[in-house]
């Protein structure tokens, strides 16, 4: 798998089309669809962009190694428990869902909206 193949199996575990993909990114649709056809070579910039903006380890970005997505630091959400005393349901519901892709995590806001409406 390239890095050009990567790309695109990110983008598609984050369930988000070209467009929107490349809309979070600051560029047009078509340069992602050129970056994953391999037409274009992927700039080091763009890979740093890509693995901040998505939390994508970059280790498996250009190599293939390791797992695809950067986990949550652990230190961060025991802090965050401990100082809103969130119970281990609690602190769970907030990991997942900050495990989810941007689209999903939209779908849940606005469905919380709705709820406390």
């Amino acid at each position: 798998m390239t890095t050009c193949d990567r790309v695109k199996s990110i983008r598609k575990e984050l369930k988000l089309s070209q467009e929107a993909f490349g809309e979070k990114l600051g560029v047009k649709r078509d340069v992602i669809a050129n970056i994953e056809l391999g037409r274009a070579p992927i700039k080091e910039l763009m890979i740093n962009l890509i693995c901040k903006t998505f939390k994508v380890n970059p280790l498996w970005l250009e190599e293939g190694e390791g797992e695809m997505f950067l986990a949550v630091p652990d230190a961060l959400l025991d802090d965050l428990a401990e100082e809103y005393d969130l119970s281990p349901t609690e602190k769970n519901i907030v990991t997942n869902y900050l495990r989810m892709s941007p689209e999903d995590r939209r779908k849940v806001a606005d469905l919380l909206k709705k709820l406390t409406q």
